[in-house]
């Protein structure tokens, strides 16, 4: 093993003086094998793919948290209050994230349905209907999505504060 001495500066300026070793490992990584490549070649390719993958992974932008399902939003949105939020508050949450949920899964809008069809338009299918056949059931009123979670939240508020006193009653 051979060693050289060099004066040089450190990072911060100062002067120092630093050792190179010469070693044979290093000596024959610069010389050919039998087959024409770089002794260790495999090993420098390894370190390459190593380091371009963590350059990667570094250069990566962070996953958004809208990954996550609605329980689990709801969930953290409760760990982060740690208790300090009413029945009603936590239904209301709850709500408000299934109402996000369905808007992004059923692809539904909530805006009034304003469309070119005249009224004496009527579909083939409707005009098809054989003589004593009940023809389907056409509802005119549109399905508004915040009547429905209003609805179903109520009942939430219901069955909760229904399920409170029958438990009080118990304890009585």
């Amino acid at each position: 093993m051979k060693w050289s001495v060099e004066v040089n500066n450190t990072s911060e300026g100062f002067p120092c003086l630093q050792r190179t070793v010469y070693t044979k490992f290093w000596s024959k990584l610069l010389q050919k094998n039998p087959k024409g490549k770089l002794h260790g070649q495999e090993i420098i390719d390894l370190i390459n793919v190593t380091i371009s993958k963590y350059y990667d992974t570094a250069h990566m932008e962070p996953q958004v948290i809208e990954d996550l399902s609605p329980f689990k939003k709801i969930t953290r949105k409760f760990q982060i209050k740690k208790g300090l939020i009413s029945k009603s508050e936590a239904i209301a949450i709850y709500m408000e994230e299934v109402k996000k949920d369905l808007m992004k899964n059923l692809d539904f809008d909530i805006k009034d349905d304003i469309s070119m069809i005249s009224a004496s338009h009527t579909n083939e299918e409707e005009d098809a209907c054989i003589a004593g056949e009940g023809q389907q059931d056409v509802d005119d009123e549109e399905i508004d999505l915040e009547t429905i979670l209003k609805r179903y939240q109520q009942q939430l508020e219901e069955s909760s504060s229904a399920s409170t006193t029958g438990k009080g009653k118990e304890k009585a």
